[in-house]
């Protein structure tokens, strides 16, 4: 299969994809994530604990105990 979903996601769900990493590198992953979504028009779903990551994104839900708290 050349193309396809594989390559051009409509949706891209990760969970602490800069959690592990060292800055260099989770700044390298936020850059392709940033590059799917711009370039591409694919949506992301990032579950993450940082609030530097938070930041760079374009909304943000807090959750607590399973329920939503704010949404900015």
């Amino acid at each position: 299969m050349s193309g396809g979903v594989f390559n051009n996601p409509a949706i891209v769900i990760t969970g602490g994809p800069t959690g592990n990493l060292d800055s260099k590198s989770g700044d390298e992953i936020m850059e392709l994530l940033h590059k799917l979504n711009k370039g591409r028009g694919a949506k992301l779903d990032i579950v993450i604990r940082e609030p530097e990551v938070a930041q760079r994104t374009q909304g943000v839900i807090y959750t607590r105990e399973g329920r939503v708290e704010v949404e900015k």
